[in-house]
């Protein structure tokens, strides 16, 4: 019997793209099971309001990116590892966070491994190294490079975020999926997959979806959002 779920990375604390996402998700009423690749928070303003939609769900998992990484380690009182120029943005956020999210957070694995039916999934932010570090983006992913470094895993899919640009890959036996990030972007559309697993194949339907982009780059002004400007240069290609 196939199975159906739904994929989300790097909603970056993007609340009106997050909401117009779990609303056609909702739609897939044989839906089993949600995961997220991490940067649930961070870049976006709406922090404590994407993890309330993400962590009341009944069915989701999500392993941590390293915007959790960076806002944990604020809170720990340790020096996180912000990308430049995003140093003010999480010290915002870290200390706008509500703290009964903290433990939830705290909790996000590195990596998932979940079973559906015969097949299963691993789920990480990015490839890992043997530390269980994030690897350095490659901007140009192929299905060689990949299946070269998945060698020993017996995964019939990886799925990953952080590369906001996306890729898909696929041969017999294994697929290699970023749908790309779900709040950050130069275009008004937050991207997220939806998966069929049955015993034969895996069955990838990536997806975009229009939402209120216009009322998300305005709040970055009007709630003065410390680092907003930068972002919105930067991440929405604003000037």
């Amino acid at each position: 019997m196939a199975t159906k779920i739904g994929f989300v990375t790097d909603v970056h604390g993007n609340a009106p793209a997050l909401r117009t996402v779990l609303a056609e998700l909702a739609r897939e009423n044989d839906l089993a099971h949600v995961y997220g690749a991490g940067d649930l928070i961070g870049i976006g303003p709406d922090t404590n309001e994407v993890l309330e939609l993400l962590f009341g769900l009944p069915n989701f998992s999500s392993v941590a990116g390293n915007h959790e990484d960076c806002i944990l380690a604020l809170l720990a009182g340790e020096v996180p590892n912000s990308p430049p120029g995003m140093e003010e943005h999480h010290q915002w956020i870290a200390n706008e966070l509500d703290r009964r999210f903290l433990p939830q957070l705290q909790a996000l694995p590195r990596f998932l491994a979940p079973r559906h039916g015969d097949g299963e999934l691993f789920i990480a932010h990015y490839h890992l190294d043997t530390e269980q570090k994030l690897l350095p983006i490659d901007p140009e992913p192929t299905l060689a490079k990949l299946d070269v470094h998945y060698a020993e895993s017996p995964a019939a899919a990886v799925l990953t975020g952080h590369h906001h640009d996306g890729h898909f890959f696929a041969r017999p036996g294994r697929v290699y999926l970023n749908p790309g990030a779900l709040g950050c972007g130069q275009q008004p559309v937050a991207r997220y997959a939806v998966l069929t697993l049955d015993e034969e194949r895996i069955s990838v339907d990536r997806r975009e979806v229009a939402y209120d982009w216009e009322g998300l780059l305005r709040s970055y002004r009007e709630r003065n959002v410390p680092g907003g400007e930068f972002i919105l240069e930067r991440v929405f290609g604003q000037a």
